[in-house]
């Protein structure tokens, strides 16, 4: 008999952070209505510039908004991604930088 693993349940403190980014993503969406890459089309993802790693999730300054389309194009042409500024430089991702702004989103974090 083959046993299946149960998915595991999210910790209250990580689906509280995804509530936070719920929320942020919606209010990002609705001021960003665009795509960043293709303009005519709505945006409907978030492109995480830098990555999603810590407080970087949370890093609006390192959002961009985009239709699916905008975002697949983004994922499979990353040069021309970099070029744009729709993708970090190499060495950037998932490194946060080291300011006050991401010291503010480490304690909102923290205190979920």
């Amino acid at each position: 008999m083959i046993r299946r693993k149960r998915p595991r349940s999210k910790s209250p403190k990580r689906r509280r952070l995804e509530d936070i980014y719920s929320e942020w993503r919606a209010k990002f969406l609705e001021e960003n209505p665009r795509c960043a890459r293709f303009p005519q089309h709505k945006a409907t993802d978030i492109h995480h510039t830098r990555g999603r790693a810590g407080p970087l999730i949370i890093d609006v300054r390192f959002w961009k908004a985009v239709s699916r389309g905008g975002h697949r194009w983004i994922e499979e042409n990353g040069e021309a991604a970099r070029a744009l500024g729709l993708l970090c430089q190499r060495g950037q991702w998932n490194t946060p930088p080291n300011d006050d702004e991401t010291r503010r989103l480490r304690i909102i974090i923290a205190t979920v």
